[in-house]
């Protein structure tokens, strides 16, 4: 228990924390911060947060992890504010162990595109010596998940980004968890866009790229199923056939009754008995969740994702999950909207964190 506690204090923070703030924006950290631990300083939170985690060799609930950076993001950023919006929207919620943040320096996204110096200078910086571990918030949510599953193989991990590349990590740990429970797992990836970019701009692991990163961790790459596309450069048969995928396009939802029946042929042909729910915010109609980088027009309703989510469950076991892409902040003041934002896209998040809560927990 040593190891994973050592890893925990010196990965993670208390909830809000990850975000790097001098005086610009700290007023809102602090603002959310007092609603999640009212009348309290920033020594009695981080009091009552590490006192929370004591709990973590025998909690069974789910457990939540905010990734809060958008290095990964390529259009308009702002989703490293997800995290703690989302956690305000949810803060009466009482059946999850809230982990923190993961510790980001806002500039770095994996470990890999680093020089020695740099990592020495930021490990110095981020863990105040020369330890022999990582430090970009991608590398540091992946070995901190992988001791999380190895210390507790049966643990739940809802994740919250963040940009769409914090849920490679989280995956990809999972993946690798799933495989070693001896389960055949399955990815249900909830999205306006594919992420099967082979790089973007020369940079293999970004939100545009992670999917496509992901891919060859999979056995059988049919347990990959992609829905809610509506907004690419190639067309659901080439994606398909490439990578030998599952698509489910908006369309084929929207257009279709019996959507549910495609996802779930899927599953069931597969075998699958364990699986991954990932959400982009952006699946959903603008309508619905405009505080995102890249919103697309003619995505799903909110009751659509739903409806998947308790289809899922009642076939399989859902595992694990992430919700990413929330950016409170982005207000897109040329477009016309017909709701109140962010006040609708929190709401949007509010009600799949809220009934992914309740799955994991059963």
């Amino acid at each position: 228990m040593s190891f994973i506690h050592d890893k925990v204090f010196n990965y993670l923070c208390p909830p809000g924390n990850g975000i790097f703030t001098t005086h610009s924006m700290a007023s809102i950290k602090k603002a959310y911060q007092e609603k999640l631990y009212p009348h309290s300083d920033l020594e009695t939170v981080q009091g009552l947060w590490e006192k929370s985690l004591l709990q973590l060799s025998s909690e069974k609930k789910p457990l939540l992890l905010g990734i809060p950076t958008d290095a990964g993001a390529g259009v308009l950023k702002g989703s490293n504010w997800g995290p703690i919006y989302i956690r305000d929207q949810i803060a009466h919620l009482q059946n999850f162990l809230d982990l923190g943040d993961v510790k980001c320096i806002p500039h770095l996204i994996h470990d890999d595109y680093l020089s020695p110096e740099i990592m020495k200078s930021c490990r110095i910086d981020l863990y105040h010596k020369d330890l022999n571990l990582p430090v970009s918030p991608l590398s540091i949510a992946e070995d901190f998940c992988s001791e999380i599953y190895r210390t507790h193989s049966q643990a739940k991990i809802m994740g919250l980004g963040g940009d769409n590349s914090t849920s490679y990590p989280l995956i990809k740990t999972w993946l690798k968890n799933q495989y070693q429970l001896g389960r055949n797992p399955a990815i249900l990836h909830l999205d306006a866009h594919t992420d099967l970019m082979n790089s973007r701009l020369g940079i293999p692991l970004t939100f545009g790229s992670w999917a496509n990163q992901l891919l060859p961790h999979l056995k059988n790459p049919q347990q990959f199923i992609q829905i809610g596309l509506r907004s690419s450069s190639h067309q659901k048969d080439y994606w398909e056939s490439k990578y030998g995928i599952k698509q489910i396009w908006a369309k084929d939802i929207l257009d279709n009754q019996n959507y549910l029946d495609l996802i779930l042929k899927t599953l069931r042909e597969t075998n699958t008995d364990s699986v991954y729910i990932s959400i982009d915010i952006d699946v959903l109609d603008p309508k619905y969740a405009w505080a995102t980088g890249t919103p697309e027009p003619n995505g799903l309703e909110p009751h659509h994702l739903i409806t998947i989510l308790e289809s899922i469950h009642q076939e399989c076991e859902i595992s694990g999950a992430d919700l990413s892409e929330v950016a409170p902040h982005i207000s897109f003041p040329h477009e016309q909207k017909l709701t109140p934002e962010p006040e609708t896209t929190l709401l949007s998040a509010r009600l799949i964190v809220q009934r992914l809560m309740e799955i994991l927990c059963q």
